[in-house]
């Protein structure tokens, strides 16, 4: 009996331990990063469109050429921008034909339009890791306001390069109608969905 009740005295210790140094780890503050131009790592830069195929599925198409850098405000996030620089004729949706007729007249025309932009307006934070980004999205010639709900996965140092570096997920939506894309609507869904991943290091 005496010997159970020191191990059960003995687990609650190290439970409290690993439940207080767990406390700690996450209340602790993320780390301040400086200020400065944050380039994305082309290495792990990820850009998706997705749209709903007669209802059966959502097939996914991204960009293989395409870069961004962040203008980052370390004492007003809010203050921070980016701008995004896209190849058109880098769209692969894994189908040779179909990346072709993506990239025709008939949807996004590179020969005429070669890139899309997206150029911030806004940083506006909803809380300690995530914001609502707006800006100026450009297809075709044409601009309109798009939105994107953005996450900070991780501000610090990295492990290898000890580099400062960022790291967000980003997604939203838009009417490819709006940007002279409507063809196959209602069949092929207006709205694409959009998904970002990247990772960026304090540029030297």
């Amino acid at each position: 009996m005496v010997k159970v009740k020191i191990s059960l005295l003995t687990f609650a210790i190290l439970l409290f331990s690993v439940v207080t140094v767990h406390a700690q780890q996450s209340t602790a503050p993320a780390p301040v990063l400086p200020s400065g131009t944050y380039k994305m790592d082309k290495n792990h830069g990820y850009l998706v469109f997705s749209y709903l195929h007669m209802g059966f599925s959502h097939p996914m198409l991204r960009f293989t050429n395409f870069d961004t850098e962040i203008q980052y405000d370390s004492a007003n996030i809010d203050n921070s921008s980016t701008k995004v620089n896209i190849a058109v004729n880098s769209i692969d949706a894994g189908i040779a034909t179909f990346n072709a007729e993506l990239a025709s007249e008939k949807f996004l025309d590179a020969a005429k339009f070669p890139e899309i932009t997206f150029t911030s307006t806004s940083y506006k934070s909803t809380g300690t890791d995530t914001a609502v980004l707006t800006g100026d999205l450009t297809i075709k010639g044409v601009t309109k306001p798009v939105s994107l709900d953005v996450h900070l996965n991780r501000a610090g140092e990295h492990p290898m390069s000890k580099n400062p570096m960022l790291g967000f997920s980003a997604t939203g939506k838009f009417n490819r109608s709006e940007f002279g894309m409507g063809m196959f609507t209602p069949m092929v869904s207006d709205e694409l969905g959009l998904q970002f991943e990247g990772e960026f290091g304090l540029a030297k």
